[in-house]
């Protein structure tokens, strides 16, 4: 944090009233971890193009119309795409090891999950419907447009697949506890009265993927931790400063 010592107390007030300094701080945190990552030029080059051609970017005249739209030249985006790689290295380098436990906390969240939703405030409405659905043996989908709430009426009520943990606690203690095509009685989450039909749930795999972006969000906790140690030391030596000026 050597650069952020050469701002003055004014500036750190500044970048700490608009929520700007820890942000700040993260950054320079990256990009001193990143700068020890050492990868060959020819290596960085080729999956920089490898990059770029799963853009459909092939050329220079593509090049040009990709940056144009992006707002970005050149020489950002290489250097884009080279801390995007070093980051990947980094991660799989320093928190591999680390790997398969966090997949084991973090799995039951991680499962994809596909279901179907009716929401209504009005909780005569929603017991209506769920006696239709099960004893009129109704169209879920149909209901769903007809009747819900929310913007799940724009896809028939169904959502997903997706990863458990996009879903409210609430919901995901429904979804969890119930069989695949079961409708649930109504509930209520944050003043909506809701009926779920969990249509499809596939566990997550730790995979070459996964391993990926379990690495990533080790990597992330981390940088979040150190940032936020950083950022109290900043604002401790700020607050003793400015007591001292008093």
């Amino acid at each position: 944090m050597q650069c952020l010592t050469k701002f003055s107390n004014e500036s750190l007030k500044i970048l700490i009233k608009h929520n700007l300094l820890k942000s700040l701080i993260k950054s320079e945190i990256i990009e001193k971890l990143l700068s020890s990552v050492q990868i060959e030029q020819s290596i960085l080059d080729e999956s920089i193009t490898n990059i770029l051609k799963n853009k459909g970017v092939t050329n220079d005249e593509q090049l040009q119309l990709f940056l144009k739209p992006n707002k970005i030249n050149k020489k950002h985006l290489f250097l884009e795409i080279s801390q995007s790689i070093k980051r990947a290295k980094y991660c799989k380098e320093n928190f591999n090891h680390k790997v398969d436990s966090h997949f084991l906390k973090r799995k039951q969240n991680l499962d994809q999950v596909a279901y179907s939703l009716i929401r209504v405030k009005e909780p005569f409405i929603a017991r209506e419907i769920f006696l239709q659905l099960n004893e009129e043996n109704a169209n879920f989908g149909d209901i769903a447009t007809k009747y819900s709430e929310g913007l799940e009426k724009n896809s028939r009520g169904l959502i997903g697949p997706t990863s458990l943990d996009q879903a409210h606690p609430l919901v995901i203690e429904e979804l969890l506890k119930n069989n695949c095509g079961q409708i649930t009685n109504p509930f209520i989450v944050e003043g909506w009265n809701i009926i779920l039909r969990k249509e499809s749930y596939t566990p997550a795999k730790l995979d070459e993927q996964m391993r990926m972006k379990m690495a990533y969000e080790l990597f992330e906790n981390w940088v979040d931790k150190e940032t936020s140690m950083e950022y109290d030391k900043l604002n401790k030596k700020l607050s003793s400063s400015l007591s001292q000026e008093d």
